[in-house]
């Protein structure tokens, strides 16, 4: 919104009369489709930055105190509190003199009617004035009132929204197991919604009492005690109401629980989309959610049908009170009530009526209210500080927190940066501490100093993000002192991107310092990704960063940690998922080049760098061994390769054999680990020592870069246009050449780049590159352009949005789903049934009030002409009128009871049917959603799709069954009324005609701006949501980034939007019910005068008692049709959730097919996969194709373990996709055993394939559960599965073994014991065919190797597809396939590959040796290590070669360039 809200600049008037949207929605009812730039933007007083802070000095009073969160509340509403309590009491006392003013006028009538005299017409002429006036003053006030009711619930709203979220960002890690995201995200999107009407019920509950008095006060003086006595029933009605209120406040409690589960559930689905597609589990969760579903609207369904017999009560009250008083009259005072006392004591119990039934709907709402004041005040208590959860410990931290890029908050300040541990204990939730569900740090002593690199290692949950946890205080410290000096940047081991721009993300909240970046960028091999991607840094990248490979957001992340510029660096294992040239790069200009001068941790698995650090920490099931150099600790006698579970260390004593093969000059080295590897090392260089020149036929192309590196600035003019012009070749060299520069860095005038020690400048390379992203157009289609599949996408993060007007066909859709029409017919009938009900009652009392008014008159005739009223206990014959015959009182008790019966099963019936429909749409939403294409949840942020789930639904559940309800009755009754008026006077009709136009034109006018505001607000809610979701799973980077006030602005900027958008839908509605009011006004005063002048001239036989039936119809209308024709469009606004609900209902599913093929039993038996002619493309938002595979023909046979591998783009895990069906083949086929997966339906081709992914994921349900959700296999089968894993043990020592819930997000167990679960879930699967997709990227060696192990033992008989970025790991495949641009460029044993020195795969594995040998050439303490001489075989073996992560895993698509491609981005 970019408008400024004309509410900053208007007068008093238009303020509460809100006239200035007149133009607003001129402009949106000509333009359906207004642009968001068009909406008025939130007014400045309402801003986060003004309204917070009045909160937070109100809360600051009561912190540490009970009820702390309502005790605030109060204190910053209660001025807007007092205002509107003052005004409903002038409403009060003006409805209470027109009910007085009323009995007068119809006093005077009947006065004027018997006897006529200037002083009857006076005051007849005065109590018509007095009423008039009455009648105006009411559109006056009321638009004041209720806008001050709405500003005290949206900004209550929204200043608890920021408390939440304000706390939310305080709460460390272990404090998260007091509440979860489900919990969060439920608080702010239903909760808090209740809120909205916290102004309106909250007044009437509190002002009902004194006006309840003031009532009682004026019926004694209307009707007398009999009048106290009706007034007293509605004390008697309240204990009954507050016994409905204590039982529905039980059921909302249990349903707030089960929907918090729910939420919970389904953010972890929307995580895990691609899991539970490629498992087959959507049934399972379609079957949980579904249940937990049911749960939580049958204790919904109890709530509305106490709700509904509570209303049936109170609507029938006045009746009840009316009939009472009645009764009362006649038998107790043996007296009867005459027009002018019954209509005005009518008119007011109808007053009474509305606050009563605004009363008595308080008291479930204040209850909700209460119980959501509850649930945020639990929220609040969260203890903030540490000693709380152990009062032992002692932290010493004394941290001058940097605040941006190479400053301090304190330039005088002179401190040396610095990190002490001593004997420290530490764990991630003291609460748990018995159970030891979450991992232990014991005995870690260690002090590091500045320019020292910690390199932190162990095998698979030993604890070493642990470490680092622990360093940025997100483990309590139960034991021990902590000590940490200086600023931290931290970079965590998954990968947290934004919603936002790349620099955003690398910005992090600091300003831009142009230089300092550019070298931040090029340290981390970011230049040539932004060269390539359409908007450069700028360009958007979706949430959790779906826009961006693995290897990019991680290197990301290390970019955000070195921009930080902070004097203590956390790096997570950051090059775990890069390529190994990626890495070394990583490694030599960021980590040990712009982090030279910082203290550097870096938990890793990347051993071969272990001679470069100077602390090496060694950590085993979360204890520390020992902390020194690498040499230090061997001399001390540590077995660093067993305590890693890896061969780096293993065989230090030992010579390893070296073999020279003279065929292919290549050299193979064997260690003595349990598995042999093969490495090829080709002696593919040939330099030119004088000239540095490399002799490939392209001298000058070279000569070019030698003399850019030298300064010639000629030199680097021409070598950028060099690097540009090749970059833009299509065709593919095969030849394999390096250069090798023996300077480390390469300074260009404009910014410094770091660079690696030997800089690769590989032809095939690159051109490979070019070609991988090359479509079928020749138009370059850049991986971050791709969904995970491959597909390129547009995230804009802007959510679809609906224009027009809500049709009659989503009205009847909604009520389809709710059952049978007979049920729909059935509360329609009721509704009216009821109304006509309340309208023959009153009419029935009216026309008893005339028939005593007959009789009093009679009476007075009969005492001046001296006859007798009764004749032996009778009434005179001649009269006819008996006005205590009960006949009259039998007729009124039968009609008031039936009207209460009415309305009570009409609301209860109307809230069941209305929650079934709502039950059965959701549950038709996400049974879609399970099914939609995965490119969906690419293009959809989380918090788009959990807006629907939680707000969207909660609106259905509640809103819309209290809106819908309220509108249909109000409508039968103004309906009613109306027509009730002109029957008893016809020409009211076309006096109010004019009117009733120009009150249709209103709501013409009014709805179509409405609807758009409210859809815009809908769509502004999902930013909202999406930033807590996002913020809850990045509280540690935050916290270690000190940037709060950061994500916080971020966050009140979302609010301050969503907030805009819901003033402009307030101020909307009170426009729209002003207007109506002076409407009704109008209608009234055109009523009251024909009545008065029809009575006076005796034109249609009006008696008094019509006329007071009018004007008492026309009072009850004055306030309720401008609430009815709100309520009116407030449904058609909220049927915009239904419709929101309802796209997903439309999605597109995958894998259609109108008769599935059924395979014969048993398939596959043999697992053989055919690939015939296959082509796979995907289409672009655009219409652009993407080919990603092209005629693809390959045969694997039953038992096979292939291997494949290639460059970023060149098809490798489109492979997967097609045999998954994640996309549709566009041609050809895919045979397994002889069957066509395209006429197989999609679970039954899954479930033939079991599969490991690179990303684990685990559900917060049980262990036995995540493995085994449809409960298939037996305890015993699913013990064998998970000892083969070596998971067993620590499953066992669980609280409650395999029944033990998984924390959210598996946190409660390690990156490797996560993926080794979905090794265990692939053994019991036993399927034949298995795909591995890079599972070994995020583990340890010993990890890695017991993966390994297990392929090759218990996968013997099945055909594995491993998809490789460490080719060590398909190095004893039986065939290895290499692509490139969708096509198989190679393929064959990998044996045979290796030895073809111009083929594809020995490209890779020479490059990757290269790189291998580079690291280890130019560090003499690697002979020190190894004990051995210092040549550059043996530390590539027993360093490089050894590590078992040979090409890292990523699906990164500048991983494979050559370090000349980041000579190109550098210019």
């Amino acid at each position: 919104m970019s408008v400024d809200n004309p509410y900053n600049r208007v007068c008093c008037i238009d303020k509460y009369y809100h006239l200035y949207l007149s133009k607003f929605l001129r402009k949106a009812f000509k333009d359906r489709n207004i642009p968001t730039e068009d909406f008025y933007a939130v007014p400045i007083v309402d801003k986060v930055e003004n309204i917070y802070p009045i909160y937070e000095r109100c809360f600051n009073k009561y912190r540490g105190k009970k009820n702390s969160v309502k005790k605030a509340c109060w204190l910053f509403a209660r001025n807007y509190i007092i205002l509107t309590s003052c005004c409903i009491l002038f409403e009060a006392a003006v409805a209470t003199c027109g009910a007085f003013l009323l009995g007068g006028l119809l006093k005077s009538l009947v006065e004027v009617d018997e006897n006529y005299s200037d002083e009857a017409m006076h005051k007849l002429w005065g109590y018509f004035s007095g009423l008039l006036i009455c009648t105006f003053i009411y559109p006056v006030v009321h638009p004041i009132t209720f806008f001050a009711m709405y500003q005290i619930s949206y900004k209550t709203r929204v200043v608890l929204t920021v408390l939440i979220y304000r706390k939310v960002l305080v709460l460390k890690n272990y404090m998260l197991s007091q509440t979860s995201s489900g919990e969060v995200l439920n608080i702010i999107s239903t909760d808090l919604g209740k809120v909205d009407f916290l102004g309106i019920f909250l007044i009437f509950f509190i002002i009902f009492p004194v006006y309840f008095v003031v009532k009682v006060i004026a019926s004694y003086f209307v009707i007398g005690w009999p009048g106290v006595f009706g007034c007293g029933l509605f004390l008697l009605l309240i204990p009954v109401q507050l016994s409905f209120t204590s039982m529905f406040s039980k059921y909302r409690r249990q349903s707030a629980m089960y929907a918090d589960q729910r939420v919970k559930l389904m953010r972890e689905v929307i995580e895990g989309i691609r899991v539970i597609k490629m498992y087959v589990w959507e049934e399972s969760f379609k079957r949980l959610i579904k249940k937990i579903r049911l749960l939580e609207v049958n204790e919904l369904i109890k709530v509305h049908i106490l709700n509904g017999f509570n209303y049936g009560i109170n609507a029938g009250s006045p009746q009840i009170v009316t009939m009472s008083t009645v009764l009362v009259t006649l038998y107790v005072q043996k007296d009867h009530i005459l027009p002018d006392t019954l209509f005005a004591y009518m008119l007011l119990m109808g007053d009474l009526r509305f606050y009563a039934q605004m009363y008595t709907l308080s008291l479930p709402y204040v209850a909700e209210i209460n119980i959501a004041l509850n649930r945020i005040q639990k929220l609040v208590d969260i203890n903030e500080d540490p000693n709380f959860y152990n009062p032992a410990s002692k932290d010493e931290g004394n941290e001058q927190t940097r605040t941006s890029a190479g400053s301090t908050t304190d330039p005088g300040a002179d401190y040396v940066p610095e990190v002490v541990l001593n004997n420290v204990h530490a764990t991630h939730d003291s609460f748990q501490m018995e159970t030891n569900t979450g991992f232990d740090l014991q005995d870690v002593t260690f002090t590091a100093e500045p320019a020292e690199l910690i390199m932190v290692v162990g095998a698979t949950g030993s604890g070493k993000s642990s470490v680092l946890m622990c360093l940025i205080e997100e483990m309590v410290l139960l034991r021990g002192t902590r000590k940490r000096v200086g600023s931290v940047a931290y970079a965590a081991q998954e990968a947290w991107i934004m919603a936002g721009t790349v620099q955003e993300n690398i910005l992090f909240g600091l300003p831009l310092k142009p230089k300092f970046y550019s070298t931040v960028v090029a340290a981390c091999s970011l230049i040539r990704d932004f060269e390539i991607m359409p908007d450069g840094d700028q360009t958007v990248v979706g949430e959790r960063g779906v826009m961006l490979s693995g290897g990019q957001k991680a290197r990301i992340c290390l970019a955000r940690a070195a921009y930080r510029d902070a004097d203590i660096v956390l790096l997570d294992d950051p090059l775990s998922a890069v390529d190994n040239h990626v890495s070394k790069a990583l490694f030599e200009q960021c980590i040990r080049g712009l982090m030279k001068d910082k203290i550097v941790f870096l938990a890793t698995h990347q051993l071969q760098y272990l001679p470069k650090a100077t602390k090496v920490l060694l950590i085993k099931s979360g204890r520390m061994l020992a902390c020194g150099s690498a040499s230090d600790l061997i001399n001390q006698g540590f077995d660093i390769g067993d305590i890693v579970k890896t061969p780096v260390m293993s065989d230090i004593d030992a010579t390893p054999a070296v073999e020279l093969d003279q065929n292919s000059n290549a050299v193979y080295f064997q260690g003595s680990s349990s598995r042999s590897h093969s490495f090829v090392a080709s002696e593919t260089r040939s330099l030119d020592n004088e000239r540095g020149i490399l002799r490939s036929g392209r001298g000058g192309d070279w000569i070019a870069m030698k003399r850019m590196s030298d300064g010639d600035p000629e030199g680097k003019v021409a070598a950028a246009a060099l690097l540009r012009k090749r970059s833009r070749k299509n065709d593919v060299a095969h030849s394999f050449t390096t250069y090798a520069h023996k300077s480390s860095v390469l300074s260009f005038s404009s910014m410094p780049v770091f660079v690696a020690d030997t800089v690769v400048l590989n032809d095939m390379g690159s051109e490979m590159d070019k070609m991988s992203h090359q479509s079928e157009k020749g138009k370059i289609v850049p991986k971050v352009l791709q969904d995970q599949e491959g597909a390129p996408l547009k995230i804009t993060g802007v959510e679809d949005e609906q224009v027009g007007s809500i049709s009659c066909a989503l009205y009847v859709y909604f009520f389809k789903l709710a059952g049978p029409v007979p049920a729909t017919l059935l509360v329609i009938l009721l509704g009216l049934g009821a109304v006509g009900l309340q309208i023959a009652a009153d009419k029935f009392l009216s026309s008893w009030s005339n028939n005593n008014e007959r009789v009093a008159v009679s009476e007075a005739l009969s005492e001046d002409l001296g006859v007798p009223k009764y004749n032996n206990g009778t009434e005179i014959e001649s009269i006819g009128l008996k006005y205590h015959d009960l006949g009259y009182v039998r007729i009124y008790v039968v009609l008031v009871s039936l009207f209460v019966l009415f309305n009570g099963v009409a609301s209860a019936t109307f809230s069941v049917i209305v929650a079934k429909a709502s039950e059965r749409l959701h549950n038709l939403m996400f049974e879609r959603l399970l099914h939609v294409v995965t490119k969906f949840f690419d293009m959809h942020p989380s918090g788009q799709i959990l807006n629907k789930f939680s707000k969207d639904v909660g609106i259905a559940d509640n809103d819309l069954n209290r809106c819908f309800f309220d509108f249909s009755r109000l409508f039968y009754m103004t309906i009613g009324f109306y027509v009730a008026v002109i029957v008893t006077n016809i020409y009211v009709l076309a006096l109010s005609v004019p009117l009733i136009v120009v009150f249709i034109v209103l709501r013409v006018l009014y709805l179509p701006g409405s609807r758009a505001i409210k859809r815009k607000e809908a769509i502004a809610r999902s930013p909202v949501f999406s930033h807590v979701s996002v913020t809850l799973s990045s509280l540690c980077s935050i916290h270690a980034y000190k940037q709060d006030q950061y994500m916080s602005d971020n966050f009140d900027s979302h609010l301050d939007a969503h907030t805009g958008f819901w003033f402009l839908f307030i101020a909307a509605s009170r426009w729209l019910g002003v207007l109506v009011d002076f409407i009704m006004a109008l209608f009234q005063a055109i009523v009251l005068v024909v009545g008065v002048l029809f009575s006076l001239y005796d034109v249609a036989n009006l008696s008094p008692s019509d006329i007071g039936f009018m004007l008492s119809y026309t009072f009850a209308m004055l306030g309720m049709t401008q609430y009815m024709v709100r309520q009116s469009c407030e449904v058609d606004n909220l049927m915009t959730s239904i419709e929101r609900m309802k796209e997903y209902t439309n999605l597109p599913v995958e894998g259609k097919a109108d008769k599935p093929l059924d395979p014969p039993d048993g398939w596959p038996e043999k697992g053989t996969i055919q690939l015939i002619d296959v082509s796979l493309s995907y289409e672009t938002e655009d219409g652009d194709v993407h080919l990603a595979l092209t005629e693809l023909n390959l045969t694997i046979e039953h038992g096979e373990k292939i291997g494949v591998c290639g460059r970023t783009g060149a098809g490798k895990s489109s492979l997967m996709v097609l045999l998954t069906r994640l996309f549709e083949i566009n041609s050809g086929k895919v045979l397994i055993d002889g069957v066509d997966c395209s006429k197989l339906s999609l679970a039954r081709l899954r479930k033939a394939i079991s599969i490991i992914p690179q990303d684990p994921v685990l559900f917060s349900r049980s262990v036995r559960e995540n493995l085994d959700p449809f409960g298939e296999y037996s305890e015993k089968r699913i013990e064998e599965a998970l000892e083969k894993v070596e998971l067993l043990e620590s499953v066992r020592n669980l609280p409650s073994g395999l029944d033990t819930t998984v924390a959210e997000g598996g946190s409660n167990f390690s990156v490797g014991q996560r993926q080794l679960m979905c090794l265990a879930r692939a053994l019991l699967c036993s399927t034949k065919i298995l795909l591995v997709d890079e599972a070994t990227a995020n583990v340890d060696y010993a990890t890695d190797e017991l993966i390994q192990k297990t392929l090759r033992d218990v996968f013997a008989d099945t055909t594995v597809l491993t998809i490789a970025h460490r080719l060590n790991t398909i190095l004893d495949s039986t065939r290895v396939i290499v692509m490139d641009t969708g096509r198989i460029v190679e393929e064959g044993p990998p044996e045979e590959l290796r030895k073809n020195r111009n083929g594809y795969f020995y490209a890779l594995i020479s490059h990757q040796v290269h790189q291998d040998q580079s690291i280890s050439s130019s560090d003499d303490e690697c002979s020190q290590l190894l004990e051995t001489q210092p040549d550059e075989s043996t530390f590539v073996q027993g360093v490089g070669i050894a590590n078992r992560e040979g090409l890292d895993a990523s699906e990164d698509q500048t991983a494979d360039r050559a370090s000349s491609e980041e000579h190109d981005s550098s210019l």
